[in-house]
């Protein structure tokens, strides 16, 4: 595996110079540990509220993929790549060595343990979980944590650190909008905001007895969603076990790593053996370090108009001119249809008018042609002898 050599390489530089950390095979399974040391720090810092993981497809070729895990870093307002891990595995079990190879590599480079939530993917139900599995044995192995949670599942450990993507849901009920139409799926929708205990139960009854069998039957759209307990959690507050206020400070969507994927595939391309995805992304998440020592240092920041209330004002400002744009456009279309509707009478009234003065045309016609002057010539009056005038 190319990135054995990189890691034998880094074993003889100082912890802070080195990238890939942990190599790991087991039978078939591949797994190396990439992340730079000063960036791992960061999952400590007051700064960082969430951890966004998922795996991207394109920077490798062969049957290495590379899992990248993303922060939002709010002392300098921007997002940062904290760790890649190359693996074969795609399993669950694979996703459980890779979070154990995670999160005992973050130890290893900082000291410390991590203690993250987390938004993942709803495509990918082998890195949930994995991720459960890995949790449930490590609260088992916990004295402390055992004592308070003895017969913690998978599917309930994960809960705890779990917010799924809402536009995923979107997704998938999108699909069913030509089965059971829009309001249908606008209300399946509606369980991301449900809190009351009997809205929840309604919405429930709704998607199990609906007449569709695409909707409730087995393997399809709510079976899907009972059959991962964790599923429906990560999309609702209410039924989620994520810690009180975590909620609302992470995002429900994937936007941070998606972009994160893209920013890397950019940087240093794509279809890269592992050991040239390895070397280049090396480069780029140093370099991506160096910059975040920097602003510090001099507390210049990267990008200082990118914090929160900047972009809520812009997103403010953005969705004032739309809406300015929208209200001109429609009185636009209004005044259009105003003036097709005058035009359409006016058209009409010209029709009517033509056919009047063709029928006016056609009755003088019928008259014949008239004289200019009369044949009769001029009329005498006669004096007949014996008779009065």
């Amino acid at each position: 595996m190319g990135p054995q050599q990189d890691y034998a390489d880094d074993l003889k530089l100082p912890l802070a110079q080195r990238y890939v950390h942990q190599i790991r095979m087991n039978g078939a399974l591949k797994i190396a540990v990439a992340m730079v040391p000063e960036l791992a720090a960061l999952l400590h810092d007051t700064g960082v509220r969430f951890l966004e993981g998922d795996i991207t497809f394109k920077r490798t070729k062969g049957e290495m993929n590379e899992w990248e895990a993303a922060i939002w870093y709010t002392p300098t307002f921007e997002r940062l790549t904290i760790t890649r891990i190359y693996t074969n595995g795609s399993s669950k079990e694979a996703f459980v060595h890779l979070f154990d190879a995670f999160f005992s590599t973050v130890k290893q480079v900082t000291g410390k343990s991590s203690d993250i939530w987390e938004t993942n993917s709803i495509r990918k139900a082998a890195q949930v979980q994995g991720l459960g599995t890995w949790l449930s044995k490590m609260i088992l192995d916990d004295p402390a944590l055992r004592a308070l949670f003895p017969d913690i599942s998978p599917d309930k450990a994960v809960q705890f650190v779990l917010k799924l993507c809402s536009v995923h849901l979107e997704r998938s009920t999108d699909d069913l909008v030509p089965l059971v139409g829009q309001k249908t799926v606008d209300y399946l929708n509606v369980i991301r905001g449900l809190s009351a205990p009997e809205d929840i139960a309604e919405w429930h009854t709704f998607c199990r007895t609906h007449e569709n069998k695409k909707l409730r039957g087995t393997s399809y759209w709510y079976e899907h969603k009972i059959n991962y307990p964790w599923l429906l959690p990560g999309f609702n507050e209410t039924l989620s076990s994520f810690p009180k206020g975590h909620w609302q400070q992470s995002p429900s969507h994937t936007n941070l790593v998606e972009s994160a994927h893209v920013a890397t595939n950019k940087a240093t391309t794509i279809d890269l053996l592992p050991a040239e995805a390895l070397r280049t992304a090396r480069k780029f998440d140093f370099e991506k370090a160096a910059s975040i020592v920097a602003a510090r240092e001099t507390c210049i920041m990267i990008n200082r108009n990118n914090h929160d209330q900047t972009r809520i004002r812009r997103n403010v400002t953005r969705t004032a001119k739309l809406h300015s744009y929208r209200t001109e456009h429609d009185n636009i279309s209004e005044s259009i249809t105003d003036v097709q509707s005058e035009l359409a009478v006016a058209t009409q009234k010209q029709k009517e008018l033509a056919a009047q003065l063709k029928e006016l045309k056609s009755q003088k016609k019928d008259l014949g042609r008239v004289p200019r002057h009369s044949t009769s010539g001029p009329v005498l009056a006669v004096r007949v002898k014996g008779q009065a005038n």
